[in-house]
């Protein structure tokens, strides 16, 4: 399932998790709601390459937001003589949960 970055209308009012993850370059997002993952595509229907964390808020700013995550790849296990990788790694974006009256 997936929400189209054309019809902006059709977008949950309550968002349980936004998980932005972060590609080279840009990003992917998913949103749980209801339970159910679903990615935000473009007309395409393939999975819409947002270029910053800024533009997915403005998206997403209408939604309240219960818990927003950034994931993304470390490149260094390799360099740094990890035995295992580290790689994704996960962290909260504080600024970007945003809980609005329901």
């Amino acid at each position: 399932m997936s929400y189209c970055i054309a019809n902006p209308d059709e977008f949950p009012s309550v968002i349980e998790r936004a998980s932005l993850m972060s590609q080279e370059g840009y990003y992917i997002v998913s949103l749980l709601v209801d339970g159910v993952p679903r990615t935000i595509v473009g007309a395409d229907r393939r999975p819409f390459h947002f270029r910053s964390i800024d533009q997915v808020k403005a998206l997403l700013s209408e939604a309240s937001i219960d818990y927003a995550e950034l994931t993304f790849n470390c490149s260094y296990d390799e360099m740094i003589g990890a035995a295992e990788s580290l790689s994704p790694v996960s962290m909260p974006l504080h600024g970007f949960i945003q809980s609005k009256e329901k």
